[in-house]
């Protein structure tokens, strides 16, 4: 967990996440898969705002909501999120080229 809690400031900047979200995440993904009580415990992030939490990261796409009694939540693959992250940059780099080209003509 030492580890972790190194990582936490620069996964908060690199993935734009609020430090219960990374807390959550690196739980998970230590986890694979696991319900939002086993998820507080690990992370120590209050229970009471573990759902919001597991709903705001499940919205960025870094976590699956498995239905079921209980819902239990799994961790993409932070390779994949890499890929995706990458994607979104350079879409956005060409959309950006194509304006200031837009605005050069």
């Amino acid at each position: 967990m030492l580890e972790e809690k190194s990582m936490i400031p620069e996964l908060r900047k690199h993935f734009k996440l609020n430090i219960y979200e990374v807390k959550i995440w690196l739980a998970l993904l230590s986890r694979g898969i696991a319900a939002p009580g086993e998820l507080s415990e690990i992370s120590g992030v209050p229970q009471s705002r573990c759902y919001d939490v597991l709903e705001s990261l499940e919205k960025k796409g870094f976590i699956i909501i498995k239905i079921g009694r209980p819902i239990k939540y799994l961790a993409i693959n932070p390779n994949t999120i890499f890929e995706r992250m990458k994607k979104g940059i350079y879409e956005e780099t060409d959309e950006l080229t194509k304006q200031i080209e837009g605005i050069k003509q």
